[in-house]
């Protein structure tokens, strides 16, 4: 292994074979001690035969990589049988610090580009990082399913790749996935024939993530280091159940599992503030139409209305006896449409809080609500596998939509509200309904696993859908076909919303990450800009977002 200036060596035992370094002999065999090596002269300059020596693995860790120099190549951090790591001082030999914790062996140790930190990884399916200066342990990266065979730094710092993968084992689980040093959440997972990875490593410029593979076509693959066309990322500590997106693009607003809705600004990614009130987990959220008021509602049964200027709770709605599971304001902004877990969905009046109108006949659980563009009929989707369409003055059943082999988890109108699109569980179909003459007019099949939501776009000539598989599909509704896929999110996606201007999406989900897209039309727009200049004078991120190769 090379030190970072480039002009020394460091070895554990063994030889190296064709080498200039005549000492180190001709048996392959571990002696040991850790030698240092002058580049220029194949001189050896240094030899370590401490105790600490007899500690390390075995050649293999240095001759691949797995131990390395602190960037500014004083000091060394070497992996050991004992399940600690090691930092040695070069000039003198001996032990400065010793990082323990691990269960199971270590299989690589390696700085990050500042030299404050060490992240190592180990057998015990855990990979860790510790402060260089203490020795303690600051962050632990958790999740895999068996043992960590590498794990390297972005050049930023900010984001660590890891492998774990063995051709011939089960018990390794074969996925590449990328952690955030800060918060300790996986961010991205490798998507492909990732299966058997033993060793990932980032580009110098971060864009792109190299992995090798132990397996019988014996292939080195080139990634890019994060979601092709995702814009920004929002990350929060807990599972985002919703999403939405202010009427003048703006603002995102989510809501999940810490109870807390947060408000973002759509632009920066940076949190504006917080709504707390909640006393269980938040399932739905919605902005009114003219973008002043929130509402949201969820476990707890109520449905709080939230000034967005002065940050407070101005009116609270109770009444369900079931989790609430879905709202939407209607497109005057005077009521809030509800489903819930009681088998009912109930509309209510903004100004006063009051109930204003039920709507019963599910014979399970109502889990998602909508209006349509008129204001006069409401879709609801429930646990009995029907879509249900409702006349908001009466109360009564228009029409009773079935063709689903599970709970509908979403229901959304066209923006003309000639057409409704509903989501599936189980059953991994999207469904067109014909809202007038109440009939499925087409499908949307593609999605492998369930799916927990699908929305129109503004201009009602797409459909974003997504669910257990992480991936996000939007559809040409015309076509019924798939015209791009959005891969980036790491576990299930639960919420998703265009904004009004139709120029981005916003998905979101159980890897506590709301994310930013940009539209079909977005793109298209930005093509066509681009046409008017040569490659050459593409940036980074546009060569990025459009998958040309990077400069």
């Amino acid at each position: 292994m090379f030190s970072p200036d480039g002009k020394t060596i460091v070895t554990s035992g063994g030889r190296i074979s064709g080498s200039k370094f005549p000492t180190l002999g001709d048996a392959p065999k571990f002696d040991d001690t850790i030698r240092l090596w002058d580049v220029a002269t194949g001189k050896e300059i240094k030899r370590i035969a401490a105790a600490v020596a007899r500690n390390l693995i075995s050649t293999f860790i240095l001759q691949n990589g797995f131990s390395a120099f602190s960037p500014d190549g004083k000091t060394l951090v070497i992996p050991g049988e004992d399940l600690a790591a090691y930092l040695l001082d070069i000039e003198t030999g001996a032990e400065i610090r010793r990082f323990e914790g691990h269960t199971g062996s270590l299989t690589g140790a390696v700085f990050s580009p500042d030299g404050k930190t060490i992240v190592t990884a180990s057998d015990d399916k855990t990979v860790r990082l510790w402060d260089v200066a203490t020795g303690s342990e600051i962050q632990r990266f958790e999740g895999r399913t068996g043992p960590v065979t590498a794990a390297s730094f972005s050049p930023d710092g900010q984001t660590i790749v890891v492998s774990a993968g063995h051709p011939q084992s089960y018990w390794y689980d074969r996925i590449v996935r990328l952690w955030d040093v800060e918060t300790g959440a996986e961010v991205y997972r490798l998507a492909g024939p990732a299966a058997g990875a033993t060793f990932a490593k980032f580009s110098p410029d971060g864009r792109s993530i190299i992995t090798t593979f132990e397996s019988p076509d014996n292939t080195a693959r080139l990634w890019a280091a994060k979601p092709k066309g995702e814009i920004r990322r929002l990350e929060t500590n807990s599972p985002i159940r919703s999403v939405a997106v202010s009427p003048d693009g703006r603002a995102i607003v989510t809501a999940g599992a810490n109870n807390k809705v947060i408000l973002w600004d759509a632009a920066t990614g940076e949190e504006i503030t917080q709504f707390q009130g909640h006393t269980g987990r938040v399932n739905a959220v919605a902005f009114s139409p003219d973008g002043h008021l929130l509402a949201s509602a969820g476990f707890d049964k109520t449905i709080r209305l939230w000034d967005i200027e002065t940050n407070q709770e101005i009116k609270r709605f109770e009444g369900h006896t079931g989790t609430i599971e879905s709202l939407a304001f209607s497109p005057d902004g005077q009521s809030i449409a509800t489903a819930a877990e009681d088998k009912t969905a109930r509309l209510w009046d903004v100004a006063t809080g009051q109930e204003i109108q039920r709507f019963a006949g599910h014979s399970a659980g109502v889990s998602s609500v909508a209006f349509r563009a008129d204001g006069q009929t409401i879709a609801t989707g429930g646990a009995d596998k029907t879509v249900r369409l409702w006349d908001v003055e009466t109360g009564e059943e228009i029409h009773r939509l079935e063709g689903h082999t599970s709970i509908v988890r979403s229901v959304d109108f066209s923006p003309d509200g000639q057409t409704l699109v509903s989501a599936g569980t189980t059953d991994t179909i999207v469904r067109l309904w014909d809202v007038e003459r109440g009939r499925e007019i087409g499908q949307f099949e593609g999605h492998k696993s369930r799916v927990n939501v699908a929305v129109f776009s503004p201009n009602g000539q797409n459909v974003a859908s997504a669910g257990k598989d992480g991936s996000v599909l939007v559809w040409d509704v015309d076509s019924r076909s798939v015209i791009r896929r959005l891969d980036g999110h790491t576990s299930f996606v639960f919420a998703a919303a265009f904004s009004p201007d139709g120029q981005f999406i916003v998905t979101a989900g159980n890897d506590r990450t709301a994310r930013i897209w940009p539209s079909v039309d977005a793109l298209l727009t930005e093509a066509g800009s681009l046409i008017q200049r040569d490659p050459p004078e593409f940036t980074p991120e546009e060569r990025v977002r459009f998958g040309l190769p990077a400069r």
